[in-house]
Order: structure tokens, then C-alpha cells, then sequence
């Protein structure tokens, strides 16, 4: 065994900080050499204040915040009666064209926001919406006759009633009721004259949004398909 360069006392510490335990007799056993007295070894002691003593942390200075002064805002602005009026609502407008279908009722074309056009004069679809409605016609068997007077809003009863939307929709129901019986399909092509109808009728899209997307194409197909079997 090599010889160990640490006293007793020492080695004694470095075992009892690894974990090793030290056995002492507690009595003279025959044979053993003379031990030593054994003495305690302390540990040693840090001079920490309580925790109570401690010096409280610094914390970084924060600006107080100042109460608002109440005096120096300023004053509510008071509601003025034209301010607190709605803005006036625009009056509708819009224009249909009827046609019979024979014994398959009748159909109303979305002719659009047109503008005041002078009496006798008859608006014209364009040449897109022409060729389109010539295919739909020719796709679902209908023969149109002739197209009655247009009608349209709010040039119909310019200077005579109102031009708002409820007295639309009374002026077009009845002139409505004027040209088509009770017991006839209608079919509407358009879904800005569905607010101004007061009777049945099967909604179908423009010939302006037929133009502009093909999906509405599709669906007015299938719609037709509906119709024919039913």
C-alpha cells in the first residue's frame, strides 16, 4: 500500500464529504494499536445575514403615472340635428323585358341599371347576351313571342308616386298581374328583381352573371334539366 501524505484528520474529511462512513470502536479491542482521540470536525460556517437582514433589492426608478386632469379635456361636441340624420337612401333602379313562352309560361329578363332613355326608344341587349340568350332558348325548347313595352323603374311613374323601393314593388306586381294569369310558371333571370316580386316565380341568374362565370352556367343547366322532368 502506498503511503498516504494526509493526516488522520484529513482523511477522515475527504471521506465523510464522499459519503464514505468512518467506523470508530467504542471500545479497546486486544491486539489494536492506540488510537487517537477523535475529534469533530466542524464545518465551516458562512457569514450570511438572515434572510430578514438582508438589504431589500433595488429596483429601477418608474415614473409615476399622472391622474388625468378631468378640466383639461375637452368638452363632448354636441350632436347637431343635420349630423344626426341618415344619409337618404337612392331610389332603385332597374329594367325587365317580359316574354311568353307559350304554354311554359312566361320569362323576365334583367335588363340592369339603365339610364333614362327617351319614350318609344327600346333598349338593346348587347351582342354578347344576345348570342347567349339565343342558346339558352334553343338548350331549354322555348319560343319566345313578342316582348311587351319594358318596364322601367322609376321612369314608369316619373312625377307621379314615389320612387322608393316599396312602391316598386307595388308597380311592377301589378303590372305583373296585368300580363301574366295566376296559373302561369314565371322564370326571372336576374336575382336584383326577386326584391320587387310578390308572386311565385323561379329565380335564375343574369344574363350579365351567366357571362361572367361559368358556374353560374352550370347551375342555370341543371335547373333547366329540374324543370324539364318536372
Amino acid at each position: 500500500m502506498f503511503p498516504s501524505t494526509l493526516d488522520d484528520s484529513r482523511r477522515r474529511e475527504y471521506l465523510a464529504a464522499l459519503g464514505v462512513p468512518i467506523f470508530v470502536a467504542r471500545r479497546v479491542l486486544p491486539g489494536a494499536a492506540v488510537s487517537q482521540p477523535l475529534v469533530p470536525v466542524e464545518a465551516p460556517t458562512l457569514n450570511v445575514p438572515p434572510r430578514w437582514q438582508l438589504p431589500p433589492p433595488v429596483m429601477p426608478a418608474t415614473r409615476e403615472l399622472e391622474a388625468p386632469n378631468v378640466l383639461q379635456q375637452s368638452a363632448v361636441k354636441p350632436i347637431v340635428a343635420d349630423e344626426a340624420k341618415s344619409t337618404p337612401v337612392a331610389p332603385p333602379r332597374f329594367a325587365c323585358r317580359l316574354m311568353s313562352l307559350a304554354e311554359q309560361g312566361f320569362v323576365l329578363l334583367d335588363l340592369g341599371q339603365v339610364p333614362d332613355l327617351v319614350p318609344g326608344e327600346i333598349i338593346h341587349l348587347a351582342p354578347s347576351e344576345q348570342q347567349l340568350w339565343r342558346h339558352i332558348q334553343r338548350a331549354a325548347g322555348w319560343v319566345c313571342g313578342e316582348p311587351e313595352p319594358d318596364f322601367m323603374w322609376p321612369r314608369a311613374v316619373k312625377g307621379l308616386l314615389g320612387d322608393d323601393a316599396d312602391t316598386a314593388r307595388d308597380m311592377l306586381s301589378s303590372w305583373l298581374k296585368r300580363q301574366i294569369p295566376n296559373d302561369q310558371r314565371l322564370w326571372v333571370f336576374g336575382e336584383s328583381l326577386s326584391p320587387f316580386l310578390d308572386r311565385p316565380h323561379r329565380l335564375l341568374p343574369s344574363l350579365q352573371q351567366l357571362l361572367l362565370s361559368p358556374l353560374a352556367k352550370r347551375q342555370l343547366w341543371l335547373q333547366l334539366c329540374q324543370s324539364t322532368n318536372e
